[in-house]
């Protein structure tokens, strides 16, 4: 659609416009929120730092993953090495799992609350995903297959492969809506239970609401290599260890309040 923002002889792809954007108002809604709710008050500069060791760990797991997606490409063809490596794509799934390891590594090296920072980090991730999702419209990757809804859109030749100049569906948009409906969802929820929050049942949300959703958004998916096993894209295989793993928190917070309410530890 708009892959390019032209100012004078500089030429910025739009899709990085948008994912520093994203990352923006992700790091703003976690201010915002942070000073708002009585729970929280968290130190504003450890919020900052722990931001940065986030969008580190997002970028490198993002292209970590594409690279692993590319695999039997670069094992054909070994010239693409170093095209795939220092310039491909970005995972969004690598870049989740990147943001969640480095995060937690930051949170206990610096003996931080966990439960406090992850509830307010994974409330904001829907808002800047959406916000990136977008860029992945402006730019033309990360379509869908060609469709005759009356959804569908249609890119320039020069922003969409394969299907430049045919009618397809508009997944970025799909994910974008469904994601900041998720934030919108997850934040009406956030200060309507402003007394008590349980153990990560944010997380656990997000989780099974993205997880789901994704999983069915990929059959629409129609860009290049997927990837996966058994009729199944690597994002799907993803998503059902990330549903799983959202009920298996459901599951320990439940557990851990009705200890609480028997006067016993609670499962942190």
């Amino acid at each position: 659609m708009y892959p390019y923002l032209e100012l004078g002889d500089l030429r910025i792809q739009t899709y990085h416009i948008l994912m520093v954007i994203g990352f923006l108002i992700a790091i703003a809604a976690v201010l915002i929120i942070n000073k708002r709710h009585p729970l929280y008050h968290l130190p504003p500069k450890e919020i900052l730092f722990l931001s940065a060791f986030i969008i580190i760990g997002a970028l490198l797991g993002a292209r970590i993953l594409f690279v692993l997606t590319h695999i039997g490409t670069m094992i054909q063809d070994p010239s693409m090495i170093l095209p795939v490596v220092f310039s491909g794509g970005l995972v969004f799934y690598g870049g989740l799992i990147g943001a969640i390891g480095i995060a937690f590594f930051y949170i206990r090296r610096y003996r931080l609350d966990p439960l406090k920072y992850v509830n307010l980090f994974i409330v904001a991730l829907p808002l800047g995903h959406g916000c990136g999702r977008i860029g992945c419209f402006l730019a033309g990757c990360c379509h869908g297959k060609p469709t005759e809804s009356i959804f569908g859109v249609v890119f320039p030749f020069e922003a969409s492969y394969p299907y430049a100049g045919v009618r397809v569906h508009p997944t970025q948009l799909y994910e974008a809506l469904f994601n900041i409906t998720l934030f919108l969802t997850m934040l009406f929820l956030f200060f309507k239970y402003r007394k008590r929050h349980r153990p990560y049942i944010f997380v656990s949300l997000y989780l099974v609401a993205y997880g789901t959703f994704r999983f069915f958004n990929e059959f629409l998916r129609g860009d290049e290599i997927r990837g996966g096993l058994w009729l199944l894209s690597t994002s799907q295989w993803i998503s059902l260890i990330l549903v799983t793993i959202g009920i298996l928190v459901y599951r320990f917070n439940r557990d851990g309040a009705k200890m609480a309410d028997k006067g016993q530890p609670t499962i942190a």
